[in-house]
C-alpha cells in the first residue's frame, strides 16, 4: 500500500465511518427511541446512520442530503458525508463536504487532517500541504497530517522534508510496517542504505511475509557493495519475493543480473525468460537476456534477441513521437495516416510487435487501427492513400475473422484467440467483431 493510500486508515474523527459501522448496531434502538425529541433534520441524520450500519451507503447519503436541505447551517450531516466519502474514496466530494464543515463549524475536531487527506487524494497537493501544516501546528503528532505532509513532500521532490516527516511517523509508530517501509524506501532512494537496512530488518520481524520489504532489502544488497556474500543475501531475498509473488518481474530481473555477475548464465536465462512468458508484451528484459545467451555461448540466439529488442525499442519511439505530434496538432493528417500504417504493421509483423501493441491498446494508451483511419478520412475525405490503407485493413481483417471463426468451429480456441485478437485491434467496434467474439465467448 502506498503512503498516500494508507493515510485514510489512520483518521480518528469522532464520527468517522469505521466508528459508525462498529457502533451503529448497538445504538440503533436508542436512536429510534430518541427520534421524537429531535427536529425532522435530526431524524434524517439518525436514519442515515442506521442505513450506514446496514451497509446501505447510498441511502444514508440521501438521508444526510435531505438533512442539509432542511437545516443548511447544520455542520453534522456535512461531516458525516465527508467521512462517508473518504471511506468510499470519493475524494473530491469529501473535500467539498469538509469545506462546508469548516465554514459552519471551524473548530471541529480533526478537521484539518481530513481536509488535507481529501485534498491530497483529489490531486490538489498545494491545498493538502496548507491543511496538513495547519493540522501540525495544532498537533505536531497528528498521524494523518504527518503522512499527508510526507506524501506532498515526495510529490514536490523535497527529500529532506519527506525524511523529516517519515522519521517523526516512525518515532510515533515504531511498530507500523507501513511507516517503516515508507521511511526505508525514502532513505534508499537517497542512497542512505545503512540507515534503511535496520528498518527493513525490524519490519520483517513484525511481518515476516512482507514481499515489499524483501524486495527493497534485496535491491540494497545488490546495489550497495555487491560482494559475493551480499549477492547471496540478495538472492535469498528475491527468492522470498517469488515464493509469494511468482510473477514479480523486478525480483526475476534482479536474479537474472545476480546470476550473470556470478557467471551462472543458464540460471539467468531461466529467470529472464520467465518474464517474457508472464508478460509477452515486455521488452526491457530482452537486452539482459541477450547478454545471458551470449555468456552461455549461444551467439545466434543472443543476436536474435538483440534484434527483437532493437525493433521494439524503435517501435516504441515511433509510437511516442506520433502520439506527441497528434497531441500537439489534432488536425495532423499525416501523423494519423502514419500511425494507422504503423499499427497495421504491428498486427502483422511478428508476435512480439503484436503483443507490444495489444498491451498498449488494452491500457488505453493507443487506440485501434480503425480509429486512426477514421480520423485521417475525416480530415481528408476521399484521399487515395487513406482508401488504400483502408482496403488493406479490410482484407487482412476479413481473413483474421474467417480464420478465427473457423477455429472456433473446430474448438481450436488457442488459434481462435490468435486470429480474433488481431481482428479486435483492427476493427474493435465493427458489428462483425462483436458477433465473432460472442461466438468465441460461448
Amino acid at each position: 500500500m502506498s503512503l498516500s493510500g494508507s493515510v485514510r486508515h489512520s483518521i480518528k474523527a469522532p464520527r468517522n465511518v469505521v466508528l459508525l459501522l462498529a457502533l451503529a448496531v448497538a445504538v440503533v434502538g436508542f436512536t429510534c427511541w430518541q427520534n421524537w425529541r429531535y427536529g425532522p433534520e435530526q431524524q434524517h441524520i439518525d436514519k442515515g446512520e442506521q442505513l450506514l450500519a446496514q451497509r446501505q451507503g447510498a441511502a444514508a447519503e440521501r438521508e444526510w442530503r435531505e438533512a442539509i436541505r432542511l437545516a443548511p447551517l447544520d455542520a453534522a450531516p456535512w461531516e458525516l458525508l465527508g467521512d462517508y466519502y473518504l471511506a468510499i474514496s470519493n475524494w473530491t466530494a469529501a473535500l467539498d463536504a469538509f469545506r462546508h464543515v469548516q465554514e459552519l463549524r471551524p473548530n471541529t475536531a480533526n478537521l484539518n487532517p481530513r481536509l488535507s487527506l481529501a485534498a491530497l487524494q483529489a490531486g490538489d497537493a498545494q491545498t493538502a500541504q496548507q491543511y496538513s501544516d495547519l493540522a501540525l501546528k495544532q498537533n505536531p503528532q497528528d498521524i494523518t497530517a504527518l503522512k499527508v505532509a510526507a506524501a506532498v513532500a515526495e510529490k514536490n521532490a523535497k527529500a529532506d522534508q519527506q525524511l523529516k516527516y517519515l522519521r517523526q511517523l516512525v518515532t510515533l509508530q515504531p511498530q507500523d510496517p507501513t511507516a517503516l517501509l515508507a521511511l526505508a524506501d525514502a532513505l534508499a532512494s537517497q542512497y542512505q542504505y545503512q540507515d534503511a537496512l535496520p528498518l527493513l530488518d525490524q519490519l520483517l520481524k513484525l511481518d515476516p511475509h512482507s514481499t515489499s520489504a524483501y524486495l527493497l532489502r534485496g535491491q540494497i544488497y545488490f546495489q550497495d557493495n555487491p560482494t559475493p556474500a551480499r549477492l547471496a543475501q540478495a538472492e535469498a531475498d528475491f527468492k522470498e519475493v517469488l515464493l509469494a509473488a511468482p510473477d514479480n518481474i523486478q525480483a526475476r530481473g534482479y536474479l537474472g543480473r545476480i546470476y550473470m555477475s556470478l557467471n551462472r548464465p543458464k540460471e539467468a536465462i531461466n529467470q529472464l525468460e520467465a518474464i517474457g512468458r508472464d508478460r509477452p508484451y515486455a521488452s526491457g528484459h530482452l537486452f539482459e537476456l541477450s547478454k545471458a545467451y551470449r555468456q552461455a555461448g549461444n551467439v545466434r540466439k543472443a543476436e536474435e534477441l538483440m534484434r527483437r529488442y532493437a525493433t521494439l525499442k524503435q517501435l516504441n519511439q515511433q509510437m511516442v513521437e506520433l502520439l506527441d505530434r497528434i497531441g500537439k496538432d489534432p488536425n495532423d493528417f499525416t501523423s494519423y495516416l502514419q500511425m494507422a500504417r504503423l499499427l497495421l504493421s504491428c498486427v502483422e509483423s511478428s508476435e512480439a510487435t503484436y503483443q507490444f501493441y495489444r498491451y498498449r491498446y488494452l491500457k488505453q494508451g493507443v487506440p485501434s487501427v480503425a480509429y486512426y483511419l477514421v480520423k485521417a478520412s475525416e480530415l481528408r475525405p476521399g484521399d487515395t492513400r487513406v482508401q488504400a490503407v483502408a482496403q488493406q485493413v479490410e482484407r487482412i481483417y476479413q481473413e483474421h475473422l474467417r480464420q478465427g471463426l473457423l477455429a472456433v468451429q473446430h474448438r481450436d480456441y488457442e488459434r481462435a484467440d490468435w486470429h480474433l485478437g488481431r481482428a479486435v485491434l483492427l476493427r474493435p467496434d465493427d458489428p462483425r467483431t462483436r458477433q465473432a467474439m460472442l461466438k468465441f465467448a460461448r
